[in-house]
């Protein structure tokens, strides 16, 4: 594959996911400003020649399976975008404010 289509492909992956992130991250800014930097950070390593088209290609693909698992997790959780938001900014980083899942849970339930 040459090099114009392996660009091609980043710029393509690059747009659908700042796409879907600009899209979800109304409801939920914590996580998805994480994957922001994260694109920014892969974008940044290719320009400065510290990785391959493909390693950015991977990346990209990996962040986009991350952000639907996202979407898995909430269902599974059975939260609502907002409640999970609500989730994820309690739980930021593992560092829970509560005792356990089930309380934060609620709790994101009670207040969103």
């Amino acid at each position: 594959m040459g090099q114009e289509n392996k660009n091609l492909q980043i710029e393509v992956l690059r747009k659908l996911l700042n796409d879907e992130i600009k899209a979800k991250s109304r409801k939920n800014q914590v996580k998805y400003a994480s994957f922001k930097e994260m694109i920014e950070r892969v974008l940044n390593q290719y320009h400065n020649r510290a990785i391959t088209s493909a390693e950015v290609i991977k990346h990209l693909i990996d962040l986009a399976k991350e952000m639907q698992n996202m979407d898995k997790r909430a269902k599974e959780m059975n939260l609502t975008e907002e409640e999970m938001a609500f989730y994820d900014i309690v739980c930021v980083k593992g560092k829970r404010l509560f005792l356990n899942d089930e309380e934060a849970k609620e709790i994101a339930r009670e207040l969103v």
